[in-house]
């Protein structure tokens, strides 16, 4: 294995193996002029969107990322299906109800994942 590589895993492997998951159902998604994405999972409650990445700047995940979530989204509204959503270990899910996390100010996150059923 490429030593560079190896260095980025060892680098990257605790944020993913130390994170935090929200499992959620999508309440709505949109993306705003600005090109901000936002999702408002059901575990912020009430008016609670998060920007999670923009579709035209690098904002929490290079551009090609930001668009594989915007159809992960997407196809969780369409389908009706829970997703996880992963923050880095210092983020628990319960703090992102609180409305100084909403709209821009949202923790970048890891990843987020559709579950099959």
């Amino acid at each position: 294995m490429n030593k560079a590589i190896a260095f980025f895993l060892l680098l990257t492997a605790p944020s993913i193996l130390f994170a935090t998951i929200c499992p959620t159902k999508v309440i709505s998604t949109h993306v705003d002029s600005s090109g901000d994405v936002l999702v408002r999972p059901d575990f912020t409650g009430g008016d609670g969107h998060l920007v999670i990445c923009n579709l035209e700047i690098v904002k929490n995940a290079p551009i090609s990322v930001c668009k594989a979530w915007l159809t992960i989204l997407e196809s969780a509204i369409a389908t009706g299906k829970q997703i996880d959503i992963s923050y880095p270990d210092n983020v628990k899910c319960e703090i992102l109800k609180d409305e100084k996390y909403h709209y821009n100010k949202a923790p970048a996150l890891n990843y987020i994942l559709l579950h099959d059923q």
